[in-house]
């Protein structure tokens, strides 16, 4: 079976962990590929960022790797995603592959836009369409 996840909010960092602890999910620090720059922006639809999907309706993102002190720091790595890109809330997903009846855990690290001045921020985990959580700090 395989499901879509789509996550909306800023985030650093996603895992999708069955019980026996194998990693279903590609790339979840976002280290791939390397921005070489400050940031690199993919807007929608695009399949730029190793194993996920930019979503649909003009969506845009950032893979951010600049200087911590000026950007913020990446929960794991050396890079994270920016959500808003150039100034709105961006989703991406990737579809992972399950088993019917196996237990898996999604663990993940968010924070607000350091460049928006906001500090909370919120995520929205989909499955198959279906929101199964929204989160706020």
């Amino acid at each position: 079976m395989v499901r879509k996840i789509v996550l909306g909010a800023l985030l650093a960092s996603a895992s999708a962990v069955p019980a026996q602890a194998a990693n279903i999910v590609t790339n979840g620090g976002f280290e791939a590929p390397v921005a070489g720059t400050f940031f690199v922006n993919y807007a929608s639809g695009s399949t730029g960022i190793n194993g996920w999907t930019v979503g649909p309706n003009g969506d845009n993102v950032d893979i951010v790797s600049g200087p911590p002190d000026a950007t913020g720091i990446p929960y794991e790595g050396q890079q994270y995603l920016d959500l808003v890109g150039f100034g709105s809330a961006g989703s991406i997903f990737q579809n992972l592959a399950t088993t019917a009846g196996q237990v898996y855990t999604l663990t993940f690290a968010f924070s607000h836009n350091s460049f928006g001045g906001t500090p909370s921020a919120a995520a929205n985990i989909l499955i198959d369409g279906i929101t199964l959580s929204s989160i706020t700090h």
